[in-house]
């Protein structure tokens, strides 16, 4: 047998280029080959993904890109197409987003976190297109301005106030939802 220095183990200057990941253990195994004996070292490394990763570099973005479609409030109500035609530009750049990332998201075969929040995303998504509608076809009725932009800024509070207390309430449930173990 042999053994390994300890000097030679050290990864002390590799942890500090694995961003975004936490070394949770390691362990080094002498393996010796049957018929050749041959002697071959192998090394086991645990690593995790530290969930701020995550908030930093994927869900930010998701809540940004879904924050800025109550911009489109600010468009009169009888521009339906162009609110419509912007809000699928948001859900096209957030499709594509998650396509160039899914690579780096861990693969289960259960809804995570992060599944109930794009979800929701695209919930939002289609409550405020259906309030877009609304607004249109209020605007349509001769003498209906006054009420259409009191429906309109009922529908922005209501769905502004639930897209705030769901993203507070998401960042509670995630902060204690994985605490680490000591």
């Amino acid at each position: 047998g042999f053994e390994l220095l300890p000097n030679f183990c050290h990864a002390g200057e590799q942890l500090k280029t694995l961003d975004g990941w936490n070394f949770t253990n390691a362990a080094v195994a002498q393996v010796e080959e049957e018929f050749t004996l041959k002697h071959h070292v192998m090394v086991y490394v645990i690593l995790e993904r530290q969930s701020g990763f995550y908030v930093k570099q994927v869900l930010s973005i998701y809540w940004f890109l879904t924050t800025l479609m109550f911009s489109f409030f600010v468009l009169q109500p009888e521009d339906f197409t162009k609110r419509l035609v912007d809000i699928l530009k948001i859900v096209l750049t957030q499709t594509t987003f998650r396509f160039s990332v899914e690579h780096r998201l861990p693969k289960v075969q259960v809804w995570t976190p992060f599944d109930v929040y794009l979800i929701s995303c695209q919930i939002l998504c289609c409550l405020i297109v259906a309030a877009f509608l609304v607004c249109f076809i209020l605007s349509q009725k001769e003498g209906q301005a006054c009420l259409t932009q009191e429906i309109e800024r009922i529908f922005l509070v209501v769905l502004a106030s639930v897209w705030v207390i769901w993203n507070l309430g998401f960042i509670i449930y995630a902060a204690y939802r994985k605490r680490p173990s000591r």
